[in-house]
């Protein structure tokens, strides 16, 4: 949310201040004039990146069932025999597995396309 800021307060400024023509002084204030947009991009995601990890740092880590199931190192296998459950667990998990397989295919589908069409 503070990168949206900062990054919104930056196009507000650039909306309300536009570059002057050439031979005209640039009156803009000195973010707008001195600093280019590329380069400001860049500071706004080191900006970005170190809110989220001082945010990261300074909260407790969550519990492991509160991240179960979502990374691939994390990843709950199918309940033992015996064990409670519902019943249809190991239906869900295989059919979401093919549902994520079948969208990286189609994923890496279309990037090839656009490597190919673009390059």
């Amino acid at each position: 949310m503070a990168g949206l800021a900062v990054g919104a307060t930056r196009l507000v400024l650039e909306f309300l201040h536009p570059a002057p023509l050439c031979g005209e002084p640039d009156l803009r204030p000195a973010l707008l004039r001195s600093i280019h947009y590329l380069h400001f991009a860049v500071a706004l995601f080191a900006l970005s990146g170190a809110i989220v990890v001082a945010g990261s740092l300074l909260t407790p880590p969550p519990q492991d069932d509160q991240i179960e199931n979502l990374t691939w190192w994390t990843l709950a296998w199918d309940l033992p025999l015996g064990a409670k459950g519902d019943s249809q667990t190991p239906r869900k998990r295989a059919f979401w597995a093919r549902v994520c397989g079948a969208n990286a295919i189609l994923l890496m589908c279309v990037n090839i396309f656009f490597y190919a069409y673009f390059a």
